[in-house]
């Protein structure tokens, strides 16, 4: 009677382990984890000018002002070694700009004939990167094309928005106009029967605000 008592017992006890063990493999463990990411707004805006060297597209030092140094003479026309690219965007966090460039003319001021005429400046999205040859550059159309003469940005200027930008930032190219440009038609070379001896003057204005 008691062989078969522990008997039964030792069934009992493997039938409750089993289904102990069926139990813990059909349960499972469950754990929560939250996951969060904070984007800070941006909260300013940052305008940098940099020398671009006109063979090589290299770009060189940082600016405060746009100086083509001395012409040189190339097929007929005088050009600069450098060019400049102006650049837009936010700073300390994330967000888009508006965007105004406005052009005044300084001397000699010639009617149809001035530095404003003389010089260029093309309009870009600037997308990818971080590192600039990963960057990605896109033409904006604005409202003086996707290029224009300088004088064609005087007051009230050109606006850039960020509908314009499409998730980039901005970048003006800056250069001496260096003719055969048809869409360009107002546009004029320096020539040898420019004013020799002389320094052209005017001044861009960059004004930009977090949108």
């Amino acid at each position: 009677m008691k062989k078969q008592w522990l008997i039964v017992a030792a069934t009992v006890a493997y039938a409750l382990i089993m289904v102990s063990a069926g139990f813990a493999q059909t349960v499972p463990t469950e754990v929560s984890f939250p996951i969060t990411a904070y984007l800070p707004a941006a909260t300013g805006v940052s305008i940098v000018a940099t020398r671009v060297d006109a063979d090589t597209d290299e770009f060189l030092n940082t600016v405060t002002a746009f100086n083509f140094g001395t012409l040189s003479p190339v097929n007929g026309v005088y050009l600069s070694d450098y060019y400049f690219a102006v650049d837009v965007g936010v700073t300390n966090g994330a967000g888009s700009t508006n965007i105004t460039l406005t052009y005044e003319e300084g001397l000699p001021l010639i009617e149809g004939n001035s530095l404003g005429y003389k010089t260029t400046a093309a309009f870009f999205t600037i997308k990818g990167g971080p590192d600039p040859e990963d960057q990605v550059q896109e033409p904006i159309s604005t409202s003086v094309g996707t290029k224009s003469l300088l004088i064609d940005l005087e007051d009230p200027g050109v606006d850039i928005t960020p509908d314009d930008l499409d998730g980039g930032f901005f970048r003006a190219y800056i250069g001496i106009y260096p003719g055969g440009d048809t869409s360009l038609p107002n546009g004029k070379p320096f020539t040898a029967a420019d004013q020799g001896g002389t320094t052209y003057n005017g001044t861009l204005i960059v004004s930009a605000t977090v949108a």
